[in-house]
């Protein structure tokens, strides 16, 4: 069986960071954030774990998805971060935790009604925060070896981002 391998373009890796720059920073801020509203704390939960779910697989997927059409196999156009020669590894998360962003996030189980009240909560710091880590040394990695000098924005914009995880990181829940 033959395969067809995706290969993104300088410019097409140089526009798709933004995406990159945008579920990092909607992760930032829906996880920094608590209302009295409980309506508005689930959305700001479910928001968090959909943006820990997409940056887990761009940091820890070391090949992008296939499909196979006809005889061939096809790479899915999927972005990782050997895309940005960031090597993959996966990220300390409990399988039982991992499971759920899987199957009880954006999905309907049995399961869900399964789980006591205690097991519904989500092991925040030990979901979230090895996800924000590994996102700061992602866009430290970016500062050094791959944006341009003169492009002061993302230069700007990763900063700030890193200043946002590092406090977050030092905030008591």
């Amino acid at each position: 069986m033959n395969r067809e391998n995706f290969n993104p373009t300088p410019e097409q890796k140089e526009k798709i960071l933004d995406a990159v720059f945008y579920e990092i920073e909607q992760l930032l801020f829906a996880c920094s954030y608590k209302s009295d509203n409980n309506n508005i704390n689930n959305a700001l939960l479910e928001s968090t774990m959909i943006h820990v779910r997409a940056l887990l697989d761009f940091f820890e997927k070391p090949e992008r998805s296939t499909r196979r059409v006809g005889n061939q196999k096809v790479e899915l156009d999927d972005v990782l971060a050997t895309d940005f020669n960031f090597y993959t590894r996966d990220i300390q998360i409990q399988p039982q935790d991992r499971e759920r962003l899987n199957k009880d996030l954006a999905h309907l189980t049995y399961s869900r009604v399964d789980r006591s009240q205690e097991d519904k909560r989500w092991a925040y710091q030990s979901v979230v925060f090895p996800v924000l880590e590994r996102s700061k040394e992602f866009l430290e990695v970016l500062l050094s070896n791959w944006i341009q000098e003169d492009d002061v924005n993302s230069i700007g914009f990763c900063r700030n981002l890193i200043i946002g995880i590092d406090k977050r990181l030092h905030m008591i829940i």
